[in-house]
C-alpha cells in the first residue's frame, strides 16, 4: 500500500506527457512517423513496467523472502542466550 501512490504518480505522469506525442502527430510533416514510434513505445513501455512494478515485484519479493531469515536474528538470539 505504501509503494502504490507514488508508483502510480510517477506512471501517470510519463504517461500522459506522452499523449500530445502520439496525438499530436495526425497529419504530415517531418519526423511524424519517428515522434509517433517513440510515443508509443515509451507509453507501452511505461504501462508494462508499471505493471511489473506492482504486481510481479511483491509476488517475487514475498517468495525469496519466505526462506530466509531476519538479518538480525543473531543478534536476537545472542542477547536472549546472555540474558538468561
Amino acid at each position: 500500500k505504501r509503494r502504490f501512490r507514488p508508483i502510480m504518480m510517477t506512471s501517470l505522469s510519463t504517461l500522459i506527457a506522452m499523449v500530445p506525442l502520439i496525438v499530436g502527430n495526425i497529419g504530415p510533416g517531418a519526423g511524424e512517423g519517428i515522434r509517433l514510434a517513440v510515443g508509443c513505445t515509451i507509453f507501452g513501455g511505461m504501462l508494462i513496467s508499471t505493471f511489473l512494478t506492482l504486481f510481479t515485484t511483491p509476488v517475487f519479493y514475498l517468495l525469496l523472502c519466505k526462506n530466509s531469515k531476519r538479518m538480525d536474528e543473531v543478534d536476537i538470539q545472542l542477547s536472549k542466550e546472555f540474558s538468561k
